[in-house]
């Protein structure tokens, strides 16, 4: 039996999502270890760029159907986690139907085997409540998310203490999506205290995130800047010297939130624009109209008429090469005509807005592709 150090290091090696298929075609893999590892790793994926996720996850069933022929006994703990996370990747990509039906094949394995633990079933639970928020059912989204916290609170060691904080991380999305803004923060504070950074820092530092962007949702005085900006440092380490992605542009988004909400407003123009052109990059021209809407409000507050223009051609011109959403298209042309026309209102701006949000929500895979960390389309944004 190769040893854990080994196993760990065919996990690192591995480039994914190309190097997917190698899992299932060679028998050095097929080793329950390397298949919780290699479930761990699409998890961090899926959080962080939900296609390639999506592609590394859809082998983790046949992975564990061919660990079982090297076994030779049946692993319906390592079966039952491989649903789990594709179900998350189709969420994540907002294949909300398969993943609907992944999570019943996940259920419908949970009534045929005695061997499943009890946390076993509480991973599942936090993983179908994101999905049924996403389906806007927050009442089943909540009942399903606190069944898990119940479930990993009775269990006392660190590893389900690291588990009760994602769980709480997920609990606290959830209230937030729905406007529970006070349930949400008492959840996250919670989180915080019984997740280590150093053994998930992922969990760490998507908490620490939402805790900022919850601070900067609600009416907090100029006084709490030094604690709102721990906590957004605290979420940028995470993504320190990584490639760029979603994830680590919302965050500089939100950085540039509260330069522009505690006055640094040049810095704060400029950090938008490296989000902008990051999200262009990444090819997410919805949510570079986003920030560009975003921007452009505050352009209007200053009666910036030409910077505001150009910046609405810009806009509009990467929305007509790059969305494939029409509604998207004919909101943002329309936006764009009246700021040439200088007849733009703040509830143009206000309209334009809740257009893109409506697309960068439906499509679910923003920052919460794993439903732990707030998306920066924020009230703070649409109301400042």
């Amino acid at each position: 039996m190769p040893s854990d150090a080994h196993i760990r290091r065919l996990v690192r090696e591995l480039v994914l999502p190309e190097d997917a298929d190698l899992v299932i075609q060679k028998p050095k893999y097929w080793i329950p270890e390397f298949c919780r590892l290699y479930f761990r790793r699409c998890d961090e994926l899926i959080s962080e760029i939900p296609a390639d996720g999506l592609a590394a996850a859809e082998v983790c069933p046949e992975l564990v159907y061919l660990t079982e022929t090297v076994t030779r006994q049946p692993q319906h703990r390592l079966r039952l986690r491989a649903l789990a996370v594709l179900g998350s990747a189709h969420r994540a990509t907002d294949d909300l139907d398969r993943a609907d039906g992944v999570y019943k094949a996940a259920f419908a394995l949970l009534e045929k085997s005695s061997s499943i633990s009890q946390t076993d079933v509480a991973n599942l639970l936090f993983r179908v409540a994101v999905l049924r928020s996403c389906q806007d059912q927050y009442q089943e989204a909540v009942h399903l998310a606190s069944r898990s916290v119940d479930i990993y609170r009775r269990a006392l060691d660190h590893v389900r203490r690291r588990h009760l904080g994602e769980t709480l991380t997920v609990r606290g999305y959830i209230h937030h999506m729905n406007g529970r803004l006070e349930l949400a923060m008492k959840d996250w504070g919670e989180a915080v205290a019984c997740t280590d950074v150093k053994l998930t820092p992922r969990i760490f530092y998507a908490v620490a995130h939402n805790i900022a962007l919850g601070m900067m949702q609600s009416v907090v005085p100029p006084r709490d800047l030094s604690v709102i900006e721990k906590h957004v440092t605290q979420a940028s380490r995470y993504f320190s010297g990584k490639p760029l992605s979603v994830p680590k542009l919302k965050i500089l988004w939100l950085r540039a939130m509260i330069m522009m909400r505690f006055g640094s407003t040049r810095r704060g123009e400029a950090t938008y624009r490296k989000v902008m052109s990051g999200f262009l990059r990444l090819g997410n021209v919805v949510d570079m109209a986003l920030v560009g809407v975003a921007l452009g409000r505050h352009f209007y507050r200053e009666r910036r008429f030409e910077e505001l223009k150009s910046l609405a051609i810009e806009i509009d011109d990467a929305c007509d090469l790059e969305c494939k959403n029409s509604a998207i298209r004919n909101a943002v042309s329309i936006w764009k005509e009246a700021v040439i026309a200088e007849t733009v209102s703040a509830e143009a701006f206000s309209a334009t807005w809740n257009v893109l949000e409506r697309d960068s929500f439906a499509r679910a895979a923003r920052l919460n592709a794993d439903g732990l960390a707030l998306k920066v389309t924020s009230t703070q944004e649409a109301r400042s």
